[in-house]
């Protein structure tokens, strides 16, 4: 039988929100690749809507292997759109996640959570939509592309190419 609780203490509830917060911020963060070494980042804000102060607009908890977790918070990592460059199973905290259910819709439902998702480019542009850092992720990639190609000598299928001399077109576009 699951239940559902609501924490009294402000306190408490924003240390619960901070670490499902960093759930989501991991997930995002693995769904984009790094570029020249570096990762991207994604602050995850999880507030409380209008401050909270009725008791039914309180964010929704239950118990999940052995701790309180935010009961929405399966709903949301299903929301969280896959992308090609999406890496999976590097990290332990994919055991616990489960998959939403009729519970934790309802929660997500009734719980009136602000969410704000900020990413940091590897480049430490700010984008504050996912589409746009997803447009900055696949301009990356073409990049990264053409430096292989004119420097390291990889063609487009990830074969070495035969030495040349680039052309100054060429490197003027890997620039």
């Amino acid at each position: 039988k699951f239940l559902l609780y609501r924490v009294q203490s402000r306190t408490e509830r924003k240390k619960l929100l901070d670490r499902a917060a960093e759930k989501l911020s991991s997930i995002e963060v693995r769904s984009l690749p790094p570029h020249g070494g570096r990762r991207w980042k994604c602050d995850v804000v999880l507030g409380e809507a209008g401050g909270c102060t009725r008791r039914t607009s309180q964010p929704l908890f239950c118990w999940r292997s052995g701790s309180l977790e935010l009961a929405s918070l399966p709903h949301l990592l299903e929301e969280t759109p896959e992308t090609r460059w999406a890496v999976s199973g590097d990290s332990d905290s994919d055991d616990d996640i489960e998959e939403p259910s009729g519970l934790s819709a309802y929660a997500h439902r009734a719980s009136s959570l602000k969410i704000e998702r900020i990413w940091t480019s590897p480049q430490h542009v700010v984008h504050r939509r996912r589409a746009s850092a997803v447009e900055e992720t696949e301009e990356l990639d073409r990049v990264d592309g053409i430096i292989s190609r004119v420097l390291d000598g990889v063609g487009a299928r990830g074969r070495f190419l035969a030495p040349t001399r680039p052309s100054k077109k060429a490197a003027m576009e890997a620039e």
